[in-house]
């Protein structure tokens, strides 16, 4: 079946970009297994620290840092993400919503998007990827660039673009996400 093009006007604020940032970062890059592969260590190194710890002299007290590294580390590097964050978002000029991009969604030809004066269409087969979250969905057009499609902005809303999407583009480049999910 063929729909007619999805035109949606994007408006963007901190929290839609903050959603996103978390989201690329920590689902989509895995930074979140990282962290917790990280922290699995040191804790394990705790552990044995603490059944040493009659027999290995200042064992407890290695033990208490590697605990506190193992915690503390991780939480350290998601505040400064979050800062950096929050950089971003002054810098761009988001902290309230603005217009940012008109993006078309066209179901035989691709994903045009209209950034200041001069269009670019995206063909189906180019598309890296397309993520579905409870609030937006976000198509990747490379692995470093994306467009976010916040789904109370558009006509219809997530379930339409999501059909369109479905039709156009296979499997192994979609990434739906149940909206139960957060």
């Amino acid at each position: 079946m063929t729909h007619p093009p999805l035109t949606l006007r994007v408006h963007m604020d901190g929290a839609i970009f903050r959603r996103f940032a978390l989201y690329d970062a920590f689902v989509r890059q895995g930074r979140r297994r990282s962290l917790a592969l990280f922290s699995g260590i040191l804790l394990a190194a705790a552990l044995a620290c603490a059944l040493l710890r009659h027999q290995a002299e200042q064992a407890l007290l290695l033990t208490w840092v590697l605990g506190l590294i193992a915690v503390g580390l991780p939480l350290v590097y998601y505040a400064s993400y979050r800062l950096s964050i929050r950089q971003q978002i002054k810098a761009m000029g988001i902290a309230a919503p603005r217009y940012v991009y008109t993006v078309t969604i066209h179901p035989r030809d691709g994903i045009t998007a209209h950034v200041g004066q001069e269009p670019t269409t995206y063909p189906w087969p180019s598309i890296h990827a397309a993520h579905r979250c409870p609030s937006a969905t976000y198509v990747y057009v490379t692995p470093q660039r994306s467009y976010l499609l916040p789904h109370d902005q558009m006509d219809g809303g997530a379930s339409a673009l999501w059909h369109m999407l479905e039709e156009a583009l296979p499997p192994s480049k979609r990434f739906p996400r149940p909206s139960s999910t957060k």
